[in-house]
C-alpha cells in the first residue's frame, strides 16, 4: 500500500492524540512557536532511508526516521519524573503500531531530553525516535481498477515462452 506523507502524518498524529488522552494538543512540529498549552506534542519525519528490501511494484520502500516531542511546561508542578513517564508512555503506545494504515509496525528506537530549539527553553522536552518502513509512490498493479484475472496458465521450463504456447495449462478455478 502505497502512502502520501501527509496521509502517514495524519494517521501517527490521530493515533498519539487517541492513545495518549492527557495531551493538550498533537500536531506538526511548527515553524514558529507561540505560547504552548502543555502537555503536548509535536511529530515530524525527520529523514528517511532506502530500504533494503524493495517490493518490485514499481513503489518504493523507505524507512522513516520519526520523532515525537512531548513537552510540558516548567511551572514547578512538573517534576522530571513525571515527564519521563510521558515519553515512556508514548513510546509503548507507539511500538509495534501501524497506525490503522496498512505497513508494518512502528519500531521504538529511543527517547531522550531534547533541547535544540531556543523557543522551547522555558518547557520540558524530551523526544521519542521510532523508525517505520513504508511504500511511497505508485503500485502498478494498483493503476488497473478492480483488475482480477480471468485465466491463469501454467508451464514448466524450458517449455514456456511465446514459443511453446501450447504447452501452457490452463488453471481451473474449483
Amino acid at each position: 500500500m502505497s502512502l502520501h506523507l501527509d496521509d502517514y502524518h495524519d494517521a501517527v498524529k490521530s493515533h498519539v492524540a487517541a492513545e495518549l488522552n492527557w495531551l493538550e494538543s498533537v500536531d506538526d512540529y511548527p515553524e514558529q512557536f507561540g505560547i504552548l498549552k502543555t502537555p503536548c506534542a509535536f511529530f515530524g519525519v525527520v529523514d528517511w532511508d532506502r530500504s533494503e528490501d524493495q517490493r518490485m511494484t514499481g513503489e518504493l520502500s523507505v524507512v522513516l526516521s520519526c520523532q515525537l516531542l512531548i513537552a510540558f511546561g516548567q511551572s514547578g508542578k512538573v517534576s522530571s519524573r513525571a515527564v519521563r513517564n510521558a515519553a515512556m508512555a508514548a513510546s509503548l503506545k507507539i511500538d509495534e503500531q501501524r497506525f490503522g494504515l496498512g505497513v508494518t509496525t512502528a519500531q521504538f528506537v529511543s527517547a531522550e531530553p531534547w533541547a535544540f530549539d531556543p523557543d522551547l527553553d522555558q518547557y520540558v522536552v524530551w523526544a521519542v525516535n521510532f523508525r517505520h518502513e513504508i511504500e511511497v509512490g505508485e503500485d502498478q498493479f494498483d493503476l488497473v481498477p478492480d483488475f482480477l484475472p480471468t485465466d491463469v496458465n501454467v508451464a514448466q521450463a524450458p517449455k514456456n515462452g511465446a514459443d511453446h504456447l501450447d504447452d501452457y495449462e490452463r488453471l481451473e478455478n474449483e
